[in-house]
């Protein structure tokens, strides 16, 4: 709004005004409309050629009659943001000529404006639980599909009441230049008398600023109408894209689910007794499927339940919130009193989860400790086996070394009667004394060997010597 407004009021050049009038009338054929008649307004109507002031007076009325009673209509017939703008530019017109009603008509239009607002924010939050209860695709898009039918209708309708109160405004609009180029007139002719020549340019600039501010607000609704349509088109593409992305994951969903349930069928056939070791009958392990495919139908009816609940409570919420803020607390204690409810269900229903993600696991840790087991007893069967072989191998073995233990011990008694008849045949070994003497005699004579040969490098010694003697005397001329 500040650029426009900034365009306007620098380029100094301001359309015609048949060409801004023209614009909103072209959009308004393209969407379909087909004019109406308005007997209150064709009756309260004003007369172009009527110089009075009481015809510029019932002019005026009635100009905020139509409009009043276009709001009305407009509220009543639950029209959208596009019949309060329409509504918001008949206001503007008599606003810019109309001095007198000024206050009033903004009035009207800064409640239109908050209903507007609060309209917008009514559709942003429709349009964010459709998106966050999105979970439940079915049955409930179906009624969306047929409310978005009816709001299309409602379209029609509010586009048809927007070409009438259009040609309304235009007509307004005629009119009110008419009355107001005859009040310049006559004002010109008072402020002649009165003021200066650069009185009657202020004049000229106030209507120049009035004109500017209405061709800025019709600008204001071009780029509001093309920003809805951009908004509508951008939640279009996301709704189709969600769409798209909600369609690829449930198709792999169902893949994934598919593949899990062939995989736990193979490992069924191929599981076996632990006490018979036959396999699985097919028509267990069919109604071991059966009993899981009514579990993940019953899962998912509780989870719909469970959205549908979430969904619910989440506008009792809101509605309880506006209570609360309409009766000042009244409904708080029953609030507090549910939320606490509802956080124990919450509560208890995951602790349910708890137990059944342990028991699952439970089965899954049992289902491996059994196979481990089975593996396990084969292995040990097998070793068993085995050690059997070896233990017949060391009883053959053992029977042969028994064997060879007697004949070694008949061999050992006869080598002690043996060594005890040669004892008895030897004194020495049968006198304790004489064994005694002997190690003593045995050890003297190897003292004197001993000392034997001591002397005998002693004497060598000595007779090297006497020879060193000998010839050292002989070498000095002495005489021996």
């Amino acid at each position: 709004a500040d650029e426009s407004e900034a365009d306007a009021s620098g380029s100094g050049e301001q359309p015609p005004v048949e060409e801004a009038a023209a614009a909103p009338a072209e959009e308004a054929g393209e969407a379909g409309a087909e004019p109406a008649t308005n007997p209150a307004a064709e009756e309260a109507a004003p007369l172009p050629g009527d110089d009075s002031e009481e015809a510029a007076a019932a002019t005026k009325i009635a100009a905020l009659q139509r409009g009043k009673l276009a709001r009305r209509k407009l509220k009543e017939g639950g029209g959208g943001g596009d019949a309060a703008e329409a509504a918001a530019d008949a206001e503007e017109v008599g606003d810019a000529y109309d001095e007198e009603g000024a206050g009033e008509e903004d009035e009207d239009q800064d409640e239109e404006e908050e209903d507007e607002e609060v309209e917008g924010d009514d559709l942003g939050d429709e349009e964010e639980e459709d998106f966050e209860g999105g979970e439940g695709y079915g049955d409930f898009d179906m009624l969306e599909a047929a409310e978005v039918d009816g709001d299309e209708e409602q379209v029609e309708e509010d586009k048809a009441n927007l070409a009438e109160l259009f040609k309304q405004a235009q007509e307004e609009k005629s009119a009110f230049l008419d009355l107001n180029q005859k009040l310049q007139r006559k004002l010109g002719e008072h402020l002649s008398t009165v003021k200066k020549a650069d009185e009657g340019k202020d004049v000229e600039k106030s209507v120049t600023d009035q004109e500017q501010r209405y061709y800025k607000c019709l600008a204001q609704v071009n780029e509001l109408r093309d920003e809805l349509k951009r908004l509508q088109q951008q939640h279009d593409k996301q709704a189709m894209e969600m769409k798209r992305r909600l369609d690829d994951k449930q198709s792999k969903a169902e893949e994934i689910k598919q593949a899990f349930v062939e995989f736990k069928r193979e490992i069924l056939k191929g599981a076996e007794n632990s006490r018979t070791s036959k396999p699985i009958p097919p028509k267990l392990i069919a109604s071991f499927e059966k009993a899981e495919a009514e579990k993940d139908t019953e899962v998912e009816r509780v989870r719909l339940s469970n959205i549908n609940r979430r969904n619910f409570l989440r506008k009792l919420e809101t509605t309880l919130r506006q209570k609360e803020k309409l009766a000042d607390g009244l409904h708080l204690i029953d609030f507090e009193q549910l939320k606490i409810e509802n956080q124990t269900l919450n509560e208890k229903i995951e602790e349910r989860n708890e137990e059944l993600l342990k028991l699952r696991k439970k089965t899954t840790t049992t289902v491996q400790v059994l196979t481990h087991l089975k593996e396990k007893l084969q292995f040990v069967q097998a070793e068993n086996q085995v050690r059997k072989q070896e233990l017949s191998d060391f009883e053959v073995e053992l029977t042969g070394k028994r064997d060879v233990l007697t004949q070694v011990k008949h061999e050992r008694d006869a080598l002690r009667g043996e060594n005890a008849a040669r004892r008895q045949q030897r004194g020495l070994v049968s006198s304790e004394e004489l064994l005694i003497d002997y190690e003593k005699r045995r050890l003297d004579v190897i003292a004197k060997k001993d000392t034997v040969g001591r002397l005998q490098a002693r004497y060598e010694q000595v007779i090297a010597q006497t020879a060193d003697l000998k010839r050292k005397i002989l070498s000095s001329g002495g005489v021996i």
